[in-house]
């Protein structure tokens, strides 16, 4: 099953669109309610740099964990 990103309906053409939520794909990993917050910060992110403003930086976790290598 193919869930969207924050950014799909924009690489599909549709513009002034952005969607959040917990149901979205990240490239990260994340739980559902860091989930919603991180996807709603990536649609702002979104509609920030639409309008020229400058971007709110989003701290993500690595995929590998911290390990010691």
């Amino acid at each position: 099953m193919l869930r969207p990103a924050a950014a799909t309906p924009l690489e599909l053409g549709i513009s002034n669109l952005v969607l959040a939520g917990d149901w979205l794909h990240t490239d990260f990993p994340s739980a559902l309610m860091e989930r919603a917050v991180a996807t709603g910060r990536q649609a702002a992110n979104l509609v920030l740099l639409a309008d020229g403003v400058r971007q709110v930086p989003l701290t993500v976790t690595t995929s590998r964990g911290p390990g010691l290598l």
